[in-house]
């Protein structure tokens, strides 16, 4: 049978307000399973479900510090490694939506002279 919370926890990766897609990205960006992941961060691997759960930490720096070290302190976290994690994901989500570096990569996704688009440097 499935453990009700662990089936939550997994519901809750595609959920940016939670922690879960931060600590499951992080974890398979490192190769990392569950009693890894745990040692990484300096808690039980029992405490993984009910973490992922956790609201994620506020973007500002204050708020980001006083979340990280709230849950660093519930959990018995290395409150470093959770702001690692969490920090990785946040730039991940600001490339992705659209940032300076993330219209950068999108330009390269232009189809070029070759195949049918402008020349470099032109408008379509």
């Amino acid at each position: 049978m499935v453990d009700p919370l662990e089936h939550m926890a997994r519901r809750a990766e595609g959920d940016p307000r939670f922690l879960a897609p931060a600590l499951v990205h992080y974890a398979r960006g490192e190769g990392l399973d569950d009693r890894d992941l745990a040692r990484a961060l300096g808690c039980p691997p029992g405490d993984l479900a009910t973490l992922r759960l956790c609201r994620m930490p506020a973007a500002d720096p204050a708020g980001f510090r006083k979340d990280v070290d709230r849950l660093a302190a519930r959990f018995g976290l290395n409150a470093g490694a959770l702001a690692e994690v969490v920090r990785r994901w946040q730039n991940l989500q600001r490339l992705r939506g659209g940032g300076p570096a993330g219209r950068f990569l999108a330009a390269r996704d232009a189809p070029r002279p070759e195949e049918g688009g402008p020349p470099a440097g032109e408008a379509p």
